[in-house]
């Protein structure tokens, strides 16, 4: 195993086990609480441990009750040795002038879950926020009406400070009541800050405290230089620190899965990561939906469901009928099939194209930049290259040797999923070799 760990986001992802792909329906008489999990899928687990986000379980009341009646390992089905790493999910509260949480109120709840590892309420520490605010506008008969907008609103430096001291405080009491109270799970004081000099005043004062496992957080969206910078300045702090051995001193990053910078965080200290980034490209992006095990993305070939809303919307515009929507989505799905079985002439294959291409007009879709995409010529060149290099052929994962081309049809969650299981299976494969 690697000296890495590394934890996959809940944010309740699961298929149906016996989804036909053929005929494109769900299993007769489905249970959706009997849907997978990524770990129950794959023969081997393609992570060590999930992250459990208390905002994410709370969005279901149910959900949210029956974790804490089974406990997090039960209830997520975790296999022996996988474990659980308890946050509070501050992005779910990163508006608000303090976290939504209660220190105390934590504890209990994680003691309850039984997880394995528990971080302290934390507050992000960003440069800007939005805030919902009532509106005013004038009506089409002049009288006042008033709206809820989410408006633009840039942190002052006192605000970011305060944040740092609302971390800082709950991280004091959360060690101190958990001595207190003995509670079984290891305490993981988070550190939060602004730039890599807040970072390491923010670790110091953590190390003070007696933690010897410290996650750094609000750092997910920073480059591999500005991540390192961190990491530099928080390691110092923890070599000068005289009161134990550096060698105890564990770290784990939020929202942190570079491949291009996980062998150089050993040496750091850091010992586990988390990230969905891999999971969530698989539907997410519009060009890179789909990691080879050589390390290229692939675009998936989109065939929406012709009863999807943005379909249906589009086709009263475009001059097609619901029929004509439904013909062109199963010729799509046909040919797809067929060229999985076996191979096509070249006037077969452009046919093929031709025939996806024209289905993809029929949906609205909109770049990463989030632009309407209206050169379809591009779309045509990147399905030419996934098809072209067939690269579920080449890929070892339970998943491809499944589903074959399946994996690469982007449509619906029980093909889109999977291919997030495959991209995560991938990357987890990517991570274990590089530490090895």
């Amino acid at each position: 195993m690697p000296s890495l760990k590394y934890f996959i986001p809940d944010w309740k992802d699961r298929v149906d086990p016996e989804f036909d792909f053929q005929s494109d329906v769900y299993s007769p008489n489905r249970d959706l609480s009997e849907d997978r999990y990524a770990h129950e899928i794959f023969s081997t687990p393609p992570y060590d441990g999930i992250l459990v986000s208390r905002a994410i379980v709370e969005k279901s009341p149910r959900d949210y009750r029956v974790v804490q009646e089974l406990g997090a390992h039960k209830y997520y089905r975790l296999p022996k040795g996988l474990e659980i790493f308890g946050d509070c999910g501050a992005f779910s509260y990163i508006s608000e002038e303090e976290p939504r949480y209660k220190t105390e109120d934590v504890l209990d709840y994680y003691d309850t879950i039984g997880v394995n590892y528990g971080a302290s309420v934390d507050h992000l520490v960003v440069n800007t926020i939005y805030d919902t605010q009532t509106v005013k506008s004038q009506s089409t008969n002049r009288s006042r009406e008033t709206t809820k907008e989410k408006v633009r609103k840039e942190l002052s430096k006192n605000e970011r400070e305060k944040r740092m001291e609302i971390t800082q405080q709950n991280a004091a009491d959360f060690i101190r009541l958990h001595k207190k109270r003995k509670f079984r799970f290891t305490p993981v004081g988070v550190a939060q800050g602004d730039a890599a000099e807040t970072y390491a005043v923010s670790v110091e004062s953590l190390l003070k405290m007696g933690y010897t496992y410290i996650a750094i957080g609000g750092i997910a969206r920073l480059n591999v230089l500005q991540i390192r910078d961190v990491l530099e300045a928080t390691h110092q702090v923890v070599r000068g620190f005289k009161s134990r051995s550096s060698n105890e001193i564990r770290f784990h990053l939020f929202g942190v899965a570079k491949l291009t910078l996980v062998n150089e965080l050993p040496r750091y200290g850091v010992v586990s990561i988390d990230s969905a980034s891999y999971l969530r490209k698989a539907w997410l992006r519009s060009g890179q939906n789909y990691f080879a095990p050589d390390g290229k993305w692939y675009t998936a070939i989109r065939v929406p469901q012709s009863y999807h809303p943005k379909v249906r919307e589009f086709v009263k515009s475009n001059g097609k009928s619901p029929e004509d929507v439904q013909s062109q989505e199963q010729l799509c799905l046909q040919m797809l099939q067929n060229y999985n079985d076996k191979k096509p002439s070249d006037a077969e294959f452009e046919r093929l194209l031709d025939t996806i291409v024209e289905y993809d007009t029929y949906l609205l879709r909109f770049g990463d930049d989030g632009m309407q995409i209206r050169d379809r010529t591009i779309s045509r060149e990147k399905y030419r290259h996934t098809l072209l290099e067939k690269p579920w052929e080449r890929c070892p994962c339970e998943i491809c040797k499944r589903l074959g081309i399946h994996v690469l049809i982007f449509r619906g969650t029980n093909r889109n999923k999977r291919r997030g299981f495959h991209n995560t299976w991938t990357f987890y494969q990517a991570l274990r070799s590089t530490l090895a």
